[in-house]
């Protein structure tokens, strides 16, 4: 499989104490000078970038009680190691089709496979797991025509896929840009003041592609930085994201490596719910605080659901809630996630730490 170079994720100017960028490679595990990957405070870092991806330091700071200068300094430690970053991309929109493929390959075909998967800009999501398969992708296209194309073309043309099941998403209820990590309390998130809620774009809008590649690397750039590497003047690059901003055009996600600070098993469920209660059952479903995906999609099941755990005996647990809290709910498959390849156009090393960033189709 091929290994990524980890690549820096911030351009924040920080002191000369600032931990060096190290050039690991493969399973390497981040220099961190002996200490945790994660403490409370980088984790409470982390969930304010969650709540407001580009907050600035000063008001980041208030909220954790530290200096910004404190706040930036520990950011840019994570982003250096690749623990944690910030990622833009389009909202989905009608023009979009979003699919989940399950793919069951062939001995020995399951490396090959992904190393030509991995650089696809169509797959946004890519990840080994132990199930009735073994590749897991979330794949966006322009319409059912392009996916139609991927799955003949990208999948159906390689030897190595013995089969490929295809999940339509028919309506998100939930993704990862609205998962937190909760080490904040009320009052410190309220000091971050509210975050706009995932909606569905304005049909009649249109992203500025531009600024939307220049933000997916590191979604916390500045407005004169974005303006040096598009060519766009300050202003307008100002005026345009903010648009996007109003207009959910656009979501930001603070990821991190959710191994190294605890978060150890991937589990997504494929469910059926009666019909009459999907729509109740999926925003029940969503509010769950383990939760990183849930979405109403086509096949043998109607509901397709990913939680974050600590532990089995915690995945075991919440597997209970789930007919407890939606009677009629059944789960038809489960898959455990071995590697995540791919998040959201981020390729990850083996340890999950950011290696670079791939742009997603637009």
């Amino acid at each position: 499989m091929r290994v990524a170079r980890t690549k820096t994720q911030d351009s924040v100017t920080t002191p000369s104490d600032t931990p060096e960028s190290d050039s690991r490679r493969g399973d390497e595990a981040p220099s961190t000078g002996g200490r945790p990957p994660f403490d409370e405070l980088d984790l409470a870092l982390i969930d304010a970038l969650q709540t407001s991806p580009r907050a600035p330091w000063s008001q980041v700071g208030t909220a954790l009680g530290i200096g910004a200068t404190t706040a930036a300094r520990r950011w840019h430690r994570l982003t250096e190691l690749g623990l944690s970053w910030v990622t833009a991309y389009p909202a989905p929109s009608d023009d979009h089709c979003v699919a989940y493929v399950e793919v069951r390959c062939s001995p020995g075909a399951i490396e090959p496979l992904t190393d030509q998967l991995v650089s696809d800009p169509r797959v946004f999501s890519l990840e080994q797991v132990a199930g009735d398969f073994d590749l897991f992708l979330s794949v966006v296209t322009r319409g059912p025509a392009a996916l139609a194309h991927f799955l003949s073309h990208a999948l159906g043309a390689h030897d190595g896929a013995l089969s490929v099941n295809t999940r339509v998403s028919l309506r998100g209820y939930r993704e990862g840009s609205s998962w937190r990590v909760r080490a904040l309390d009320r009052d410190q998130r309220a000091q971050l003041g509210p975050r706009p809620a995932w909606t569905h774009p304005d049909a009649s809008s249109s992203p500025d592609l531009v600024l939307l590649r220049a933000l997916g690397g590191d979604g916390r750039r500045s407005y004169a930085e974005l303006a040096a590497v598009t060519g766009i003047a300050e202003p307008t690059a100002r005026r345009r994201l903010q648009r996007m901003i109003r207009q959910g055009e656009i979501l930001f996600r603070c990821d991190f490596a959710q191994q190294l600070a605890g978060w150890r098993l991937l589990a997504t469920y494929r469910m059926n719910v009666p019909a009459d209660r999907l729509d109740d059952a999926a925003r029940e479903l969503s509010a769950l605080p383990d939760v990183r995906l849930c979405a109403a999609v086509t096949g043998n099941c109607n509901l397709l659901v990913s939680v974050w755990s600590r532990s089995a005996e915690e995945t075991a647990r919440l597997e209970g809630h789930f007919g407890e809290r939606i009677p009629g709910l059944t789960i038809t498959a489960r898959t455990v996630t071995l590697r995540t390849v791919k998040r959201m156009g981020q390729l990850l090393n083996a340890d999950g730490t950011a290696a670079e960033h791939i742009p997603l189709e637009m």
